[in-house]
């Protein structure tokens, strides 16, 4: 028997057994070995390319704390989730904490403001400390990297069409600056208000500059030109103070005198086919220069008319137009609109006398590709206008003289000598006008033209002369960026493009560069109301580069069949490519994909004797039918021959029936 003293201290051993056996150890360990986060610690380090910030975590627990988590939200409220296994775990310090340092790095291009970490827990191998209460945050990339404007300078220079104002801006700053915001103004209020992404140069260590152009044309107001709200920003979106002070110049766009801007008459509206359009500026001896298409004159990419005789209006057209004269400042833009109605000819002002206006013909230069149009009118209102095409005196009433009729414009089909002249009772006759139209030497090719590399392409087509291939003005204008210019009195083009000047006569195959003469290719040529000029001359002359890419002048599987491209019935067939298939879209397109495709054919083909024989068998109804075409006679005795034989072959046939 135990002593009765004994058996309270039986009893509380046997309990604890009890406890130690039947208690969950998940309970046991919560117990013992939760972590507990006892202080949590943030700083900050700035370096060149970001800011770093340090989040210390101190802890207590029974076993080795190896885990970390936390949330951490950005100054744009997007919120990153973190949950990190500790490599090595946590260090434990002299007085028995735990402690880790988590580094998170900042990029200087990021955005600036407070970065917060909320929702800390740590964890060792059994349990998850509590979230600690309190969230800890830092101020990243505040007055430590502000940009600051130290230096701006302003500076205007004058340019042959106005002025060029140059603007310099120095600042300084840790991160890349790569933001401007200004506002322009001139006399007459505000020009542009500009926010806009740059890149400044740096200088030295943390010295930028950037340096922006305006330019102000001789046609603006003259007075002060200056910039206000002037600051910048850096990658990391933080912005500078404002520039304290305007920054202005003064500019006197009027330091010379100034041609007065064209007149036309009658102005925009809606006319009647055929009405002429007179261009007249008040500045004595001013010459005009006009486009028809709505782009601007004497400006590059364009083609310009220098204007000698009235304009006639056949068709829907805005006329541009500009006055210049030596000495003097180019006048402003005229602009005037036309579009047609169906109503009678003529328009403009009459002549002062009771004479008939002398007719005008358009085109009035003298080379036309077959099928050319001419347009003939009168300033004289409701005049008839007659004409001949055979170089002979043109009397009304007369045969071999024609009624105009502005609705159906003349084709030239041939070289002719046009004679004009129109007549209104109870006038007299106008005088005679005379255009010699001869048709243009020269053959629509179906070439690809490539210039600086680039193929352009051309709604006119491009010409062959002498196997030379000429561009029209506009191709040329725009492809090289030139400013072009055409004088029907002389019959000239001449490109500019900087100092560099080229100068182009009808009819004259020799150039004149920069001033000097020398011996060209061919001229230009007028063709379908459109000038044409040798591409390569006019692009070398400026520094270019132009190739000209012509059709394979090969015919593949007849040349393996036959053994030779000059092979007679290889030629034939070349023959009737170029006259029949390569004069319209659809037999282009054909002979295109016979090129991509027929090269593997041919080389099988010549591969073997038999093959070879039988493709020219293939071949032979081909070659005949061709010949055929170019040879009608000879087609109309083949076909009897062929039709004697099928007679004779029938008729022994039913005999032997």
């Amino acid at each position: 028997m135990m002593p009765l003293k004994l058996r309270p201290f039986l009893f509380i051993i046997i309990t604890m057994l009890l406890l130690l056996l039947f208690i969950p150890k998940t309970v046991l360990a919560d117990i013992s070995d939760k972590p507990v986060i006892t202080s949590v610690h943030i700083a900050s380090q700035i370096t060149p390319d970001s800011t770093k910030a340090f989040l210390t975590i101190k802890a207590i627990s029974v076993s080795p704390i190896t885990s970390i988590r936390f949330q951490l939200l950005c100054p744009d409220n997007s919120m990153e989730s973190f949950n990190c296994i500790i490599k090595g775990g946590f260090n434990k310090t002299p007085s028995g904490e735990w402690e880790y340092t988590h580094t998170t790095t900042v990029l200087k291009n990021a955005i600036a403001g407070r970065y917060i970490y909320n929702n800390i827990r740590v964890g060792n191998t059994n349990m998850v400390s509590d979230i600690w209460p309190e969230e800890v945050g830092i101020d990243i990339n505040t007055s430590d990297d502000k940009p600051v404007i130290t230096a701006m300078s302003i500076a205007n220079q004058e340019t042959i069409d106005g002025f060029q104002i140059a603007v310099s801006v120095r600042a300084k700053s840790v991160s890349q600056v790569n933001w401007l915001n200004r506002d322009f103004y001139g006399p007459e209020g505000l020009i542009s208000s500009v926010g806009a992404e740059v890149h400044f140069a740096q200088v030295s260590p943390e010295v930028f500059e950037y340096t922006w152009t305006d330019t102000i044309s001789r046609y603006d107001s003259s007075g002060k030109y200056y910039y206000s709200n002037i600051c910048i920003e850096n990658e990391r979106q933080i912005q500078s103070d404002f520039w304290p002070n305007e920054l202005g110049t003064e500019i006197n766009t009027y330091s010379y005198e100034r041609v007065v801007v064209p007149v036309a008459y009658p102005k925009g509206g809606s006319l009647p086919t055929g009405t002429i359009v007179k261009l007249t500026s008040e500045t004595p001896d001013a010459t005009i220069y006009y486009t028809t298409d709505g782009s601007t004159p004497l400006t590059p990419s364009t083609v310009s008319f220098q204007y000698s005789e009235p304009i006639i209006v056949h068709k829907a057209m805005t006329i541009k137009a500009i006055a210049v004269k030596d000495g003097m400042v180019n006048s402003p833009i005229m602009n005037e609109t036309y579009t047609l109605y169906s109503g009678g000819g003529g328009g403009g002002p009459s002549p002062p006398v009771n004479i008939v206006a002398r007719p005008i013909a358009e085109p009035s230069y003298q080379e036309v590709s077959i099928g050319s149009q001419v347009f003939l009118s009168t300033v004289t209102a409701d005049a008839n206008i007659y004409y001949t095409l055979d170089g002979s005196e043109p009397v009304p009433g007369r045969d071999g003289t024609l009624l105009y009729d502005s609705s159906n414009p003349i084709t030239i089909n041939q070289s002719c000598i046009l004679k004009v002249v129109a007549e209104k009772t109870g006038m007299n006759n106008s005088a005679i006008k005379t255009v010699a139209y001869t048709l243009v030497q020269a053959n629509k090719v179906n070439y690809k033209v490539y210039i600086n590399g680039t193929e352009i392409q051309s709604d006119a087509g491009f010409y062959e002369s002498e196997g030379v291939v000429l561009a029209s003005l506009k191709c040329l204008a725009e492809a090289m960026g030139l400013q072009v210019t055409w004088s029907p009195v002389d019959q000239q083009v001449k490109f500019l493009l900087g100092s560099i000047s080229l100068v182009m006569t009808t009819n004259n195959s020799k150039y004149v560069l920069n001033g000097v003469e020398i011996e060209g290719l061919v001229s230009p040529i007028i063709v379908d109301g459109g000038i044409f000029a040798p591409a390569q001359s006019v692009v070398e002359s400026f520094g270019g580069k132009a190739i000209v890419e012509k059709p394979q002048d090969e015919c593949f599987i007849a040349t393996a069949a036959y053994g030779s491209k000059f092979q007679p019935c290889v030629t034939l067939l070349r023959q009737f490519r170029d006259k029949y298939l390569l004069t319209n879209n659809i037999g282009t397109s054909i002979v295109q994909f016979y090129y991509r495709h027929s090269p593997p054919i041919a080389r099988f083909i010549s591969q073997s004797e038999g093959l070879r024989a039988i493709t020219r068998v293939l071949l032979t109804p081909f070659v005949m039918a061709v010949y055929c075409v170019f040879h009608p006679g000879w087609a109309s005795v083949i076909f009897a021959i062929v039709f004697i034989v099928a007679i004779i072959f029938t008729t022994k046939r039913r005999g032997l029936t």
